[in-house]
C-alpha cells in the first residue's frame, strides 16, 4: 500500500517533464530515421487512444515492429499490457534501452512488491536511486520497500536520505515563488 503511494507521488511530479528531447520528432540515431518517424507517427496516435487499451497495444507493437530502439515505446507498451510476466519484461527492455531512463524502474519496482519478491523491488529501486541521486523520490519509493519487506531500519535509512534531499532542493522553480497573500482565505468585501 505504502509503495503505491510513494509510486504514485513519483508519477504525478513526473508526469509534466518530458522523457526525450526527440518526442518532438527529433531522430536518436540509431537505425534509420525514416522507420523512427513512422513509428512515432503510430506511437503518437496510440496516445489518442483513451480507453481503446487493445487498439492502442497494436500500435505501439507496429511501432516497435518498426523500430524496437526507443525506449519510451517498449515503456508505453509495458504499461498496457496486462501479463505481468509481458509487463516485466517490457518495461526491462525500456530500462535497458536507455540507462537513464527511471520510470520503468519505478514500475518494475511494483511488479515486484506486489508479487513480494522483495529482493528484486530493493534491487530495482536501487537502480532508480543511482539514476538519480540527488532527488528524494527514488529514495522515498526505496523506503517504502524496505518498509513493505520488514527491514525497518534501512527503510529508516532511505528515508532519511529522501528527507536530507528534499530539504536541500528549491521548489521555487518548479512551483513558483510564495504567494503574497495569503491563499483560501476569503477576502472582506469592501462597500463602494
Amino acid at each position: 500500500m505504502l509503495m503505491r503511494l510513494a509510486l504514485a507521488l513519483a508519477t504525478i511530479f513526473l508526469a509534466n517533464i518530458p522523457v526525450y528531447a526527440y518526442q518532438e520528432g527529433e531522430f536518436p540515431g540509431k537505425g534509420k530515421e525514416e522507420n523512427f518517424q513512422k513509428a512515432l507517427s503510430l506511437y503518437n496516435e496510440s496516445l489518442k487512444c483513451n480507453l481503446d487499451n487493445n487498439k492502442a497495444l497494436d500500435l505501439i507493437n507496429k511501432a516497435i515492429t518498426i523500430y524496437p530502439y526507443d525506449a519510451q515505446f517498449w515503456y508505453q507498451y509495458g504499461m498496457l499490457t496486462t501479463n505481468k510476466i509481458e509487463k516485466l519484461k517490457d518495461l526491462s527492455k525500456a530500462a535497458n534501452l536507455n540507462p537513464d531512463y527511471i520510470e520503468p524502474w519505478y514500475q518494475i519496482t511494483q511488479i515486484y512488491c506486489d508479487s513480494q519478491k522483495y529482493d528484486d523491488a530493493i534491487k530495482a529501486a536501487k537502480k532508480a536511486t543511482v539514476i538519480k541521486p540527488d532527488d528524494p523520490t527514488p529514495w522515498f519509493i526505496l523506503s517504502s520497500v524496505y518498509k513493505e519487506a520488514g527491514n525497518f531500519q534501512e527503510s529508516k535509512k532511505a528515508g532519511n536520505k529522501a528527507k536530507e534531499i528534499a530539504k536541500n532542493i528549491s521548489y521555487k522553480a518548479v512551483i513558483g515563488p510564495a504567494p503574497t497573500k495569503p491563499v483560501g482565505q476569503v477576502q472582506p468585501e469592501t462597500n463602494h
